[in-house]
């Protein structure tokens, strides 16, 4: 894991279970059906395919937007303010088909 003013980035292991990639802009979709594509910095966010193939999409809640700070692409996700974490969905976690 990176830290860089702020952010978090994780590296891919060499058998991840998910990848999910915001420099490939072609993976990030403004709902969850994946069919309005993000074109600009700013567009929300709802889904960002996994590029493993294992089917564990990102399914961001509302607020979460694409980005981009001094070259590095990213998913901006709101954070819980009662807890202080990011409350993230994949479609493996059978969570996703429910919001």
């Amino acid at each position: 894991m990176i830290t860089d003013n702020g952010r978090v980035y994780i590296e891919l292991a060499e058998e991840a279970e998910c990848w999910w990639d915001p420099e490939d802009i072609s993976t990030l979709f403004q709902d969850r059906d994946g069919t309005v594509s993000v074109l600009n910095l700013g567009d929300p966010v709802r889904l960002c395919v996994d590029k493993t193939g294992n089917g564990n999409h990102l399914m961001p809640d509302e607020g979460s937007f694409y980005g981009c700070d001094n070259g590095r692409h990213y998913i901006s996700l709101p954070i819980d303010p009662v807890t202080g974490i990011a409350n993230l969905h994949s479609k493996a976690d059978n969570k996703g088909d429910e919001l």
